[in-house]
């Protein structure tokens, strides 16, 4: 149960610690049609510049308030939008460039100010990454508790029952012995010769006195057998 726990502990620390916030999209021009070789830069410490080389861009980042900078220097066109990172996950932004980024008057769809944007959950689509990574750690969990608590299901052997002739047999041996002990002995003694379960030798015992073959005499917490 303790290892179990541990595990579930690992589990949602790895998760808190191995995943970051991400900030990807794909870069438009002022025509709506996909643009390459954009340089994209976001102001983190130490900042971070790429080259959107296939018209989509991705960066990895802390949780802060950030400001992208995109420029397409062949066209000159450019856009620079502000966002919020409240959360780990993925946050999906589409850039799309305008020309003359220098005029204040640049704006996005909604007709705001890109400096006045901030993009909270509403604008995003947040990656559920880490609600997954509990959710697998919770049915593993489950699953170490119930290998471990299952109850144990008794797997019947099938027992072959014995012949006539062998239970004549055993019938015979029993007689045997009690002759070759002066036609008497105790149950218990009887036990020593013949190398057979209590219960089995118990029924050989009932079946040879209701026959008439022998005489069970109780005597304190033991049987004498008599050889009639």
């Amino acid at each position: 149960m303790k290892s179990a726990f541990l595990l579930l502990i690992f589990i949602l620390v790895l998760a808190n610690i191995g995943y970051a916030a991400v900030i990807q999209g794909t870069i438009y021009d002022s025509s709506l049609n996909k643009v390459n070789n954009v340089v994209v830069e976001i102001n983190t410490k130490p900042l971070q510049k790429i080259v959107a080389e296939n018209s989509h861009y991705k960066l990895n980042v802390p949780k802060g308030n950030y400001t992208i900078f995109a420029r397409d220097i062949e066209n000159n066109e450019a856009v620079k939008e502000n966002i919020v990172i409240v959360d780990d996950g993925e946050y999906n932004i589409d850039l799309f460039l305008f020309p003359n980024l220098d005029e204040e008057d640049i704006s996005n769809e909604t007709g705001l100010p890109v400096d006045d944007i901030k993009f909270y959950e509403s604008y995003y689509v947040k990656d559920n990454t880490k609600l997954y990574l509990i959710g697998i750690g919770v049915l593993i969990l489950v699953l170490i508790l119930y290998l471990r608590y299952k109850p144990n299901k008794e797997i019947k052997v099938p027992v072959e029952k014995p012949t006539f002739e062998e239970e004549k047999e055993d019938l015979q041996k029993v007689i045997e012995v009690i002759k070759n002990s002066d036609g008497r002995i105790t149950q218990k003694e009887l036990r020593k010769h013949i190398p057979l379960s209590e219960a089995k030798i118990s029924l050989m015992i009932a079946e040879l006195e209701t026959k008439g073959k022998i005489q069970k005499i109780k005597k304190g917490r033991g049987n004498i057998l008599i050889l009639k």
